[in-house]
């Protein structure tokens, strides 16, 4: 029960970081537009910047935000699959000590 707890709030976790990435992405995608399009631009990679043009800039963000997206659809169905697991854990947790609780009496 504690490791499927321990799972929850790790899906979660990932699903919060997800969107901010996300909204990171959209900001920096709404400033890239105000930008003229001959202005150089350039994306990190590992420890150096490469030049790119305006369009691949913007190609690459919005192919981030579209496997971020999918990354959260994932996360979701695997939150919705551990709520479940945990909701019937519970269920047996209280049914054992319900029904074996009441029952137990001592001779004399």
């Amino acid at each position: 029960m504690i490791d499927i707890q321990t799972s929850l709030r790790k899906s979660t976790t990932q699903v919060e970081g997800l969107k901010r990435d996300i909204h990171r992405s959209k900001l920096t995608d709404k400033e890239i537009n105000t930008i003229d399009e001959n202005t150089p631009m350039f994306i990190s990679v590992g420890r150096m910047f490469v030049l790119n043009k305006k369009s691949d800039v913007r190609e690459q963000i919005e192919n981030k935000i579209k496997l971020c997206e999918n990354d959260i659809k994932k996360q979701e169905g695997t939150k919705s699959y551990l709520e479940k697991q945990l909701r019937e854990c519970e269920s047996q947790f209280k049914e054992k000590f319900s029904v074996g609780g009441g029952k137990t009496s001592r001779s004399s």
